[in-house]
Order: C-alpha cells, then structure tokens, then sequence
C-alpha cells in the first residue's frame, strides 16, 4: 500500500463536490465547464487508490458525487458506497457495451449511462433535487410537533443574529479586494 496522500483543497466555497474517476480523466474544456456549471468544485482523479483517499479524508459536512468509468467503478464502488459523505455514483461507459447487473447492487449508483449529455442531465436533474433536500434540512432543522409555539428557536435566532453582525460590519476597498480575490480563484476555471 502506498503512503496516504494528504489532500489540501479543503476549503472550498461550496458544500457538494464533483469527482471525476477514469483513466482518462482529461476532460474537454466544455465537459469541464458544463459540470462546473452545475457544481464548481470538480475534482478529477486517475487513480482509484488517490481517489478513495480523497473520499476518505474530505471533510464530513462535504457532500461527493461521484462519476466513474465502468472498469473503475467495479473496483471502488464496493469499498466506498457505504459512505454516508458520498451522495450519488454515476457510471459513465465509453462503449454500448453496458453491464446493469453489478450496479443494480448498489443503491447510490443513479445512472448507468454511455451519452456524456444524458450524463450531465442526469447530474443537473438530480444534483437540483439534492440540493433542495440539503436546503430544507438546514431550514427544518428541529420538530415542530416537540415545540410549543412560543419557544425560541435557538438556530434560526443565532442565524439572524449573526447575519444582523455581519450587515453592521464596516467594510473598506481591502476588505473588497481580497473578497474578489478570493472568488476569482475558487471559480478561477
């Protein structure tokens, strides 16, 4: 087994990661844009040990999506699908000749697919329906049936407390600049 790789990208703006696993996982500037479009942070991988890592050592509020060739898939998937950072899997065949019984086993398998535009769909349609399900559980995040109506809501009143902070805060042409700065290389492709 080779040394662990220790991953620095951390911190990244947004909560949901693209992972792209193949052997030839240079992907065409339009390919690239088109997933950024849907989720920025892609990162991709040719190498199944060098992603798992990854998936392993990314931080626990991260929510993975995964796309992985058919040979690669059949190996990583079985050690990575329980997971529970690790939201969905797609698996991209580069011929017709598609084999649906090894990933019928897998539950966060979504798509099994051979066009990369019903690959991308796939993803924006899914990715849309995923990120409604994130939104509404920070939103909901406490039982109403538990509460009685004038119990304060801890959460929703430290975040308007703190979003009341950050409206005060004075700003100046540095404070500015580094925020540009700073988006220009988190959406820098």
């Amino acid at each position: 087994m080779t040394a662990p790789i220790l991953f620095n990208d951390k911190k990244h703006l947004g909560k949901f990661s693209l992972i792209w696993l193949d052997q030839n996982a240079n992907l065409s500037k339009d390919i690239e844009q088109r997933l950024r479009s849907i989720i920025n942070h892609l990162k991709q991988f040719q190498d199944i040990e060098q992603c798992h890592q990854y998936i392993e050592q990314s931080l626990e509020q991260n929510r993975l999506i995964l796309i992985v060739n058919d040979e690669f898939g059949k190996i990583i998937i079985p050690h990575i699908h329980y997971i529970d950072k690790l939201l969905s899997i797609y698996v991209y065949y580069s011929d017709n000749n598609i084999d649906k019984q090894w990933s019928s086993k897998f539950q966060k398998i979504k798509s099994v697919v051979v066009d990369i535009d019903e690959l991308i769909s796939e993803i924006k349609k899914n990715f849309k329906i995923q990120r409604k399900l994130e939104e509404s559980f920070a939103i909901n995040g406490y039982s109403l049936h538990n509460q009685s109506r004038t119990r304060l809501n801890i959460p929703f009143l430290l975040s308007q407390i703190f979003l009341d902070s950050l409206l005060r805060l004075e700003s100046n042409e540095n404070d500015q600049n580094n925020l540009i700065r700073y988006l220009q290389h988190e959406y820098e492709n």
